[in-house]
């Protein structure tokens, strides 16, 4: 599935009471302007009752910073998950 609008996007999969994010990008042109906290506000809204998963590169503090902000915890870690640089995933929960 796919929220957007102009400025960005969420991709992302729900089954049953279980939502996958995929991926979160906003147009380079609108970054730092709350396009990914709005689009993911509007996703949680939409998916109260569920538990909400999604992996990111350990060293991409910003999106870690977003995700936290909106009550993510870190749940576990994938070594070595990421490629090109290889990296490890951290894996959140809400």
């Amino acid at each position: 599935m796919l929220l957007e609008n102009s400025q960005g996007f969420i991709e992302f999969n729900r089954v049953l009471d279980e939502v996958e994010i995929y991926q979160v990008e906003t147009k380079p042109e609108f970054r730092r302007q709350g396009v990914a906290n709005g689009l993911l506000a509007h996703l949680l809204k939409e998916n109260e009752d569920a538990k909400i998963f999604l992996e990111v590169r350990v060293t991409n503090e910003p999106a870690r910073k977003l995700y936290e902000k909106f009550g993510f915890k870190e749940i576990n870690t994938r070594k070595n998950y990421y490629k090109n640089p290889t990296e490890d995933a951290i894996i959140y929960e809400k």
